[in-house]
């Protein structure tokens, strides 16, 4: 099922509002985009971009109402 489909269904069965739809799929589109650089990154600006994208992740996901899974910035 793709990730509309699966968002609309949620809606449709009022598991979930828009805005906790829209903070998770971009909360899972920020830790993927995370993880992909964080193997690729070849210099210190790099690097504090990536920082940056995984502290407005967390950021995000404090005021999320559900369960998420802080990025661990020292792991970067």
């Amino acid at each position: 099922m793709n990730i509309l489909k699966l968002y609309a269904t949620e809606l449709k069965t009022k598991e979930s509002t828009p805005k906790q739809l829209a903070e998770a799929f971009v909360m899972q589109e920020l830790a993927d985009t995370i993880n992909a650089f964080k193997s690729e990154y070849e210099n210190n600006y790099e690097k504090r971009f990536i920082i940056a994208l995984a502290k407005f992740h967390n950021k995000i996901g404090d005021k999320f109402k559900g369960d998420y899974m802080p990025i661990e910035i020292d792991e970067i």
